[in-house]
């Protein structure tokens, strides 16, 4: 006899993107193949997620949340790609990170600033998209200092 060390009133994780796309599509699918067995259902909804976007899973798998901001190197290493040319990106990558290294602190100023800058819109961007996911319900997506922060007010 197994015994379960996690509560029975404690919250499931929310379901995976395919699966969430697939609850979604079941009765679809199913309207437009009537009498088809469950193996065929889940064939149909493999197919019509693979037929989908990159941009519409991450959709579905976040739920729009708002990309983490570079630091200041990535945003010093995104000045760089155009650059690379033929360049195999291991050499490039070392050559970059050179680069940076020997760049006086005064340099590497306006990539920090735009860094902070990046950052500073994530996070306003990040509360607007937690409190929508409050509001949907989905408090499950939010990070616990939001959420106490939330309570409090």
């Amino acid at each position: 006899m197994s015994r379960s060390i996690q509560s029975p009133d404690a919250p499931k994780r929310p379901p995976r993107p395919f699966v969430k796309f697939m609850t979604e599509k079941m009765s679809e699918i199913r309207q437009n193949n009537p009498g088809a067995s469950a193996p065929k259902i889940s064939k149909i909804a493999s197919q019509l997620w693979n037929e989908l976007g990159t941009e519409e899973k991450t959709e579905l798998r976040d739920l729009g949340k708002p990309k983490k901001p570079p630091n200041a190197y990535m945003v010093f290493l995104r000045s760089f790609l155009p650059e690379q040319g033929g360049v195999p990106m291991k050499l490039f990558l070392k050559q970059v990170a050179d680069h940076w290294h020997n760049i006086p602190k005064e340099g590497k100023e306006i990539y920090e600033k735009d860094a902070r800058e990046e950052r500073e819109k994530y996070k306003k961007e990040l509360e607007e998209w937690e409190k929508k996911m409050i509001e949907i319900g989905r408090e499950d997506l939010v990070r616990k200092s939001f959420l106490a922060k939330a309570k409090r007010t």
